[in-house]
This record gives structure tokens, sequence and C-alpha cells, in this order.
């Protein structure tokens, strides 16, 4: 069997200067203008040839690291806004829990809302910490 997957990432947070970029685009752009900025012998194409060593290279501009300290709490949601497919009968796909992201980030999404109700529905966060959090009542 020959599989392959990936992720999309939706969002980052700059480790520099704390700016959020958010949208799958703009998280590309951004890749690739840090890649771009960082004048190194990488380039995109060293992405797509060496793409298993590449992000574990700590020389890499582009790597991924461990670190110990994350402070915000890392949460998951369903996704919103997809279409229902109709090879997906029982909603295993659109109600699966594939959105992740941190607690800090999750204040500047759109649509935080609806995903709070859920993550109080989920018991994640009380009714009273929600409202805390994003300043109103939870419709």
């Amino acid at each position: 069997m020959n599989n392959s997957g990936g992720i999309l990432i939706r969002g980052l947070k700059s480790l520099a200067d704390g700016r959020y970029i958010q949208g799958p685009s703009n998280v590309v752009k951004e890749i690739l203008t840090q890649l771009d900025s960082f004048q190194s012998d990488y380039s995109i194409d060293d992405l797509a040839k060496a793409t298993e060593t590449f992000v574990f290279n700590v020389k890499s501009p582009l790597r991924i690291t461990s670190s110990t300290n994350q402070v915000s709490k890392l949460l998951n949601s369903k996704r919103y806004g997809l279409a229902a497919k109709d090879d997906d009968l029982n909603d295993n796909y659109q109600n699966a829990l594939y959105r992740y992201f941190d607690e800090n980030y999750f204040m500047k999404m759109n649509g935080r809302e609806s995903i709070f109700r859920e993550l109080v529905e989920r018991g994640i966060y009380g009714i009273h910490e929600a409202k805390e959090k994003i300043g109103y009542n939870i419709k």
C-alpha cells in the first residue's frame, strides 16, 4: 500500500514579533518570505526534494523543534463551514475534531463563538469561563 498525506496549517504565530498570521495562503506567503530572508543555501526546491529530512535539520530555516515553554492550552474542534459529503453518511469527516489551535490563537480566530459553544458542550470550558474569555454570554 502506498499512502501519502499532509497537514493544512491555517495559522502561525511569529516568535520574532508575536504577530498572528491567519489563512493558508498567508501562511505559505510567510514561510516563503522567511525562507527568502534567511538567505541560505536552501530554496523551496530543497523542501520538495528532501521533505523527510529538511524539517529535522537544525540548520534549516524551516524546521520542527520541541518547546518546553508552552504556556497556553492546546485545543481542538470540528471544522465549521464544510459542506456535507454524499459519501460521508454519518458525518464522520464533517464532525471530526481535526482543527487544532492554542488558546491564545483561538482568541484571534473568526467564528470563535461557535467554537466556544462547542468547547462548553464538550466540557472543555465552563459557561462562566467562556463568558470571561470572550467578554459576553454565548448565544
